[in-house]
Parts: structure tokens; sequence; C-alpha cells
């Protein structure tokens, strides 16, 4: 019973989601502001409080390119791997434990390939804030390819500063700049 009380409540968290992308896609205004070009290769890095922007900016960020976001593999990346499908992603589920070390050599090959480009949260999946961790940047280097980090300027946003990672939701009819930076 309790288990299918969850599964239910994520699928209702899930259209919700769905939902409310779809309104912002209509709604919102994304001006990108490049401070680099990127071609059909790299690593993309954000911070973990955008993670809900990062499901609009994968439409742009699709076009022409194949790309996965590496998520937690824990239930909620559930409901997070389906929003991800909806946005012309793919998701790559992240193992806990020693099933990790094994996974990590198959992310390095896939990181590898040609004309594949991953996006991970920085300081994912449960922080530190704002403190980076390296498995973007190693992943990059591995694949002998760009990092890339995405920054997001809002001027409206929902800020749940409860959270560990100041999850920010943006609002209907908000401006958002979009700038990509080469690190």
């Amino acid at each position: 019973q309790g288990m299918r009380m969850k599964k239910v409540g994520q699928w209702i968290l899930q259209h919700i989601f769905t939902g409310y992308l779809l309104l912002l896609k209509k709604t919102v205004t994304i001006q990108w502001q490049e401070d680099t070009q990127y071609g059909a290769s790299q690593i993309f890095g954000f911070w973990h409080e955008d993670s809900f922007l990062m499901n609009l900016l994968l439409r742009r960020l699709s076009e022409g390119r194949d790309i996965a976001v590496i998520v937690t593999s824990d239930g909620r990346g559930d409901y997070i791997e389906n929003i991800i499908e909806r946005c012309n992603g793919k998701a790559i589920r992240v193992p806990d434990g020693c099933r990790s070390r094994d996974f990590l050599r198959n992310l390095i090959e896939e990181a590898g390939c040609p004309g594949k480009t991953l996006a991970a949260a920085m300081d994912g999946p449960l922080g530190p804030r704002r403190v980076p961790k390296t498995l973007g940047f190693y992943l990059a280097e591995k694949g002998k390819k760009n990092f890339i980090e995405v920054r997001a300027g809002y001027s409206r946003a929902v800020c749940l500063n409860w959270r560990w990672d100041h999850y920010r939701i943006p609002l209907p009819f908000t401006n958002i700049k979009i700038s990509l930076k080469d690190c």
C-alpha cells in the first residue's frame, strides 16, 4: 500500500512538473548570451539550484546533439528521468555504493564517444551548495571534451531557501539570461 501511494505521488508530481514546464515554454523569454561557441559534443555543468530550468534548456541544448543528463538512481530519479526524456534528453542513472565503480567506467566511455554530450549538476546530488564536485571536470578530461558551465539569471523565480541547494523555479513571464562559460 505504501509503495503504491509513493508511485501515485511521483506520477502526480511528474505531471505537475510537465504541465508547468509547458506553461513556462509558452511564457518565458530566454536570452542566450553565449561566452563560447559549443559544438556537438561537450560536458555541460549547472548548479543543482537550476535543475528545473535545465529541463527548459534541454530542448535548445539537444538541437543537433545526443545529450544525456546524469541523475540520481533513487526514487526521485524516476520522475526526473521521465521529464528529461520529454524534453529531448536521456537520463543516465548513477547507482550508489559499490556499483558506482563499474558505472564510472561506463560513464567515462560514454563521455569519450564522439557526438555525445553529457550534463550534470556540479554540486549535486546533495551538495554542499555551489561547491563543484569533480565528476563533470573528470569526464571532460577523460573524454577530451570542453567543460561548459551553464549560468542562469532570472528576473523572477521562486527560491526554496529551506532546501540545501536553494532550488529555483522560474515564474511565468520571466526573463532568463543564459550564458555558457568554457571552463
